[in-house]
């Protein structure tokens, strides 16, 4: 199957259905990994923190074989990106071979990238910032770094006062956030932000910590969250979107160590591949095999 891609509405669309083969696949959507370094320390955290980091002298070998996969659009994500001294280089040379890019992050990093997300907001699909509290208190404890939020609010109202219109808000649904007051304040807060979507994520069992089960809900919960969330954002121009457990499956990441990893729902060990040029056919075939998901 082939795509096109709305970077508007951040959207695919199925283009042809072709015979199963390599020159007719379109792996459309990605998440790249860049660093797995980040200054936070979330309970519920599912990316491994070993320190690694993409090497800038792969990135241009990395690009090519994003387009022979005919990706459309790359999400660029940690770790922390903000933090990869060549984020920028990173994001514009992506761009410059015609991929579109969003940007997931908790808006706490290098000041240079910053700036450059903040003025640049427009040439991205999406500027996806994370917010699991309801309050400065809450997110600092959450994240074990005092000041979290306050980098989190600082970046956002940034971006807002340089016109920025493609934010979306992420939230992964914890247990703290069933208490009633702290989900209203939740809601204030999103409809103060107005992003154009709010997604709410179930927490993923990879990878999990001591503390997971301290924090993560079942999918019954999430459901019945999620459903309580759309009736109370107030603004028709937030769309609450979601992503359960079972959508992990069917979707890549590129890991900062050069591997590709197809995502799964944590019943079974992901699939793993390194990521050259000998290995496109796998990559083909085992997406062919189990299907495609795409977070939009």
């Amino acid at each position: 199957m082939n795509y096109t891609y709305n970077p508007l509405t951040n959207s695919f669309t199925v283009v042809q259905a072709e015979a199963n083969n390599q020159e007719s696949f379109s792996l459309p959507h990605l998440v790249w990994v860049i660093t797995d370094k980040c200054f936070n320390h979330c309970p519920f955290c599912f990316q491994p923190k070993t320190s690694t980091e993409i090497n800038t002298d792969s990135i241009k070998e990395t690009i090519s074989l994003f387009k022979m996969l005919r990706v459309k659009k790359i999400d660029i994500s940690g770790g922390e990106p903000l933090f990869y001294n060549d984020l920028i280089l990173i994001i514009e040379s992506l761009l410059e071979n015609g991929i579109n890019v969003t940007i997931s992050t908790t808006g706490t990093g290098l000041p240079k990238n910053q700036q450059w997300v903040v003025d640049n907001a427009s040439l991205l699909s999406r500027v996806i910032i994370s917010l699991n509290g309801a309050n400065s208190d809450q997110v600092d404890s959450i994240y074990g770094n005092k000041g979290a939020y306050q980098s989190f609010a600082s970046f956002v109202n940034h971006l807002q006062d340089h016109g920025c219109s493609n934010l979306r808000i992420n939230t992964v649904v914890t247990r703290l956030l069933l208490d009633e007051n702290t989900f209203q304040s939740m809601i204030v807060t999103v409809n103060k932000i107005k992003p154009l979507e709010w997604c709410l994520i179930e927490p993923h069992p990879d990878n999990k910590l001591p503390t997971f089960d301290d924090y993560a809900v079942s999918s019954e919960i999430f459901d019945s969250f999620t459903q309580k969330a759309r009736l109370a954002v107030n603004d028709s121009h937030i769309s609450v979107i979601l992503r359960s457990i079972k959508n992990y499956t069917g979707y890549w990441i590129l890991n900062p160590d050069g591997n590709i990893m197809l995502h799964s729902d944590g019943s079974h060990l992901p699939f793993s591949y390194r990521f050259d040029s000998t290995t496109l056919p796998l990559i083909v075939a085992k997406s062919q095999e189990v299907g495609l998901w795409i977070p939009v």
